[in-house]
């Protein structure tokens, strides 16, 4: 089971090398090494992967290896980075280390997910289900927004609790595992004591302003039954 930690930054707020360093620390410290890496689709042996991002002056990069899939993205018209890591071996509290490396004043929050759930959680396009030999034709449709010709019916993905919404300076997403940082208050509107006292949660502060919270050992699957419902409490709570 593929999961993938989503980290969020202030717009500008984690450079490509800043990142590049701070997985090559967790790399060594847990001695795991990349085999097959690209960039870009491109064979290159991880070592060189900073000097061809400075030559060619990227602010971003997608690293795919064996078993990893390392992307560093700048969403210019909402303002913010996101840096997202997918692992086909499940890392549970190792996670924590991903993140104590990457850390830094910019950072808004991150969460943990479930690869394929959130895949199919956020899938809209039609053809994503027809070339995965999935069924769509049950699911709720809407218009894409787009004027003749381009307009086109597309699954309605706007009820499922594991969508993500992209908002101004974050996504709106949850996990069963999280880490708040002080940014994340201001911009979502959520109130830090309400989430600290929410008897779903069990919450712990693990660095100065970073509120580590988790809803469920595992990550969500399902958006169905009990599960369904702790992922819009949690919505709600986070995103009001």
């Amino acid at each position: 089971m593929a999961e993938v930690l989503t980290l969020i930054f202030e717009f500008q707020g984690l450079e490509p090398l800043d990142a590049l360093n701070a997985i090559t620390r967790v790399l060594v410290k847990n001695a795991i090494s990349l085999r097959d890496v690209r960039l870009y689709g491109r064979p290159i042996p991880f070592s060189r992967i900073a000097t061809s991002l400075e030559r060619d002056k990227r602010d971003t990069f997608f690293v795919t290896a064996e078993g990893f899939e390392i992307h560093l993205t700048s969403v210019r018209n909402h303002h913010f980075n996101g840096l997202s890591i997918k692992s086909d071996q499940p890392l549970g509290a190792n996670w924590d280390k991903w993140l104590f490396e990457l850390l830094n004043e910019h950072f808004v929050f991150a969460w943990v997910a479930d690869a394929e759930y959130d895949f199919w959680q956020n899938a809209a396009d039609p053809l994503q289900f027809r070339a995965h030999g999935r069924p769509w034709e049950h699911l709720p449709k809407t218009s894409n927004g787009l004027p003749p010709p381009l307009e086109r019916i597309v699954v309605d993905i706007s009820q499922n609790p594991g969508r993500r919404t992209l908002r101004r300076g974050f996504i709106e997403a949850v996990g069963s595992q999280m880490w708040l940082g002080e940014r994340f208050w201001g911009l979502t509107g959520a109130e830090k004591q309400h989430v600290m006292s929410a008897p779903f949660l069990r919450s712990t502060e693990i660095a100065p302003g970073i509120l580590r919270i988790e809803s469920s050992i595992n990550c969500f699957t399902t958006d169905q039954g009990q599960i369904g419902n702790l992922q819009r409490e949690l919505r709600e709570l986070l995103f009001p």
